[in-house]
């Protein structure tokens, strides 16, 4: 899951925790973007990405996807690609 969300753009760093139930996945992320970027749009694109990715990975249902954005201060280290 942390390798999904650092795929997408803007995103600099991510912890995330699958949490497996009887017949489907819960996902918890949390993730920092770049200082400027818009943390609405990265949160749904991380979503998306995260929904898709592991019902196809694993091919189980994901119930439910809660992503939290925080943005990096100004001057921070930006991982560059």
């Amino acid at each position: 899951a942390e390798e999904v969300s650092l795929k997408q753009a803007d995103v600099n760093l991510a912890r995330c925790h699958v949490d497996s139930r009887a017949d489907n996945l819960r996902v918890r992320c949390e993730v920092t973007a770049d200082p400027f970027a818009n943390a609405t749009v990265v949160g749904a694109e991380v979503e998306t990405s995260l929904r898709d990715r592991l019902e196809y990975t694993v091919g189980r249902s994901v119930e439910h996807v809660r992503v939290t954005v925080e943005l990096a201060k100004p001057g921070d280290h930006v991982r560059v690609r």
